[in-house]
């Protein structure tokens, strides 16, 4: 983050700072084309340099996220998926396969998704918010992404302390450890306290990127 406050950096400190967020980001593979035939986005030019420089080119929700989307996009049809099974759970072997499957995606690898690209879809979710556009398919759904995105990460810490509040008690069983338990690994749980402290990543981060957005011209150091 430290490009985005006014501080004068060499050319190849920028340079390192952006290959470091292709590579948080998933950021491996040309994915403009792709977008383009399916989004019809006109380029948008970024807030500034400074997000510029380390990787956020344009307003674009998708244009900034890059291949990450796709990968949400792939959690989501599974989860419309095991919506769809559900209805069908009068069947049993086709709940006990929705069983197994929900098993194996529910909770756990969505919410390790976004733990670990938090920042970065935070950070789009927000910029998109900068430029809305409501021209054409494309910029309405860019800019409906960016919305509930913006929702989805700011709701996460909420999401988290209601679960974790109300199975405290439970938090050391197997099914909530299934389910749940990445959030609170290596975590003492015998205090209420200690299972908050994960929040705190949560809440550093949306602090600070709504302070590099929206108080931008006032940083420096």
């Amino acid at each position: 983050m430290m490009p985005l406050f006014d501080i004068q950096l060499p050319a190849n400190a920028g340079y390192q700072f952006n290959v470091l967020y292709q590579v948080a980001a998933f950021d491996l593979f040309e994915v403009g084309p792709i977008y383009d035939a399916l989004f019809g986005l006109e380029p948008t030019d970024p807030i500034n340099v400074n997000f510029d420089t380390l990787g956020f080119e344009t307003t674009s929700f998708v244009g900034n996220i890059g291949p990450l989307i796709i990968v949400y996009v792939v959690f989501a049809c599974f989860m419309i998926g095991l919506a769809l099974l559900y209805s069908c759970k009068k069947f049993a072997r086709i709940a006990r396969m929705r069983a197994r499957f929900a098993k194996k995606v529910l909770w756990n690898p969505v919410l390790q998704l976004l733990n670990k690209t938090y920042w970065i879809v935070l950070m789009s979710a927000l910029i998109s918010l900068q430029s809305l556009r409501w021209q054409q398919f494309g910029t309405v759904l860019d800019s409906l992404l960016g919305i509930m995105f913006v929702v989805i990460t700011i709701g996460l810490p909420v999401f988290l302390y209601v679960l974790w509040t109300k199975k405290f008690e439970d938090l050391d069983e197997e099914e909530v450890r299934e389910r749940f338990g990445s959030f609170y690994e290596n975590i003492n749980t015998d205090e209420k306290s200690n299972v908050l402290v994960p929040l705190y990543f949560y809440i550093r981060r949306i602090i600070l990127s709504f302070t590099v957005i929206y108080f931008r011209d006032h940083l420096f150091l």
